[in-house]
């Protein structure tokens, strides 16, 4: 009788693992859940054609000056001569030559400007002297740093009613002026010092400003600023 009641109950746990068995086979693997792509990154559009600001400046860090453009026959001057010169006038107009060959060659490769000047000699000037759009007269101080300091008075620096309007407290308010400064200097908070008739620093006032040519290249991006920033004075 037990063995009997054995039979039936290992035949009837066959029966079930065998029906076990065949429903499981039948269920579905399920499918492997997909990754979801990527979300994509979505570029700033500028907002009311707003174009990106130039890039900020870094404190202490001067900007890197350009190469010469290789430019030539935007400017040019004329200096009338004397018919019949003692060698010490010939040699004072060799001086001046020498001196707005180099002014003009410097004006040529960092800046856009144009124009034409008369240049004078009179024994009788202090120093040197020029006004808006020339001439430039020679005197008393004859060289490179003096001829580029005339040069930009004839481009408007402190010879125009647009220079006074902008010089406010002995600050140029300039903004391309300001903004250039503060990248020669590496300084944000910078500002263009001035009066009446002069910047500075890199205004060429005195041989003193001169340590370089770096610092002929620098007068040069901040004449061609401030003439920017005369331009639209209206």
């Amino acid at each position: 009788m037990f063995t009997a009641m054995k039979s039936i109950r290992l035949s009837l746990f066959l029966s079930l693992s065998l029906l076990a068995g065949a429903a499981l086979g039948q269920m579905e693997t399920p499918p492997p859940m997909e990754t979801p792509p990527p979300m994509p990154t979505v570029t700033p559009i500028p907002v009311n054609g707003e174009q990106p600001g130039p890039a900020p400046i870094q404190k202490g860090v001067p900007c890197e000056l350009p190469s010469p453009s290789g430019a030539s026959r935007k400017i040019s001057y004329y200096l009338p001569r004397d018919p019949n010169p003692t060698p010490e006038l010939t040699a004072t107009y060799k001086r001046i030559t020498d001196s707005m060959d180099k002014a003009v060659w410097y004006y040529e490769n960092y800046t856009d400007l144009k124009g034409k000047r008369l240049v004078l000699y009179n024994a009788g000037t202090p120093t040197a002297d020029a006004n808006f759009n020339g001439p430039i007269r020679f005197g008393g101080s004859i060289s490179a740093r003096v001829a580029m300091h005339e040069m930009m008075h004839t481009f408007g620096i402190g010879t125009t009613g647009q220079w006074e309007k902008l010089m406010v407290n002995g600050v140029f308010t300039g903004k391309h002026a300001t903004q250039q400064m503060r990248a020669i200097l590496g300084d944000p908070a910078a500002l263009v010092h001035g009066d009446q008739q002069h910047f500075w620093p890199y205004g060429l006032n005195y041989d003193t400003e001169v340590t370089s040519d770096k610092d002929l290249v620098r007068h040069c991006l901040m004449v061609e600023a401030i003439t920017k920033d005369l331009k639209e004075v209206h």
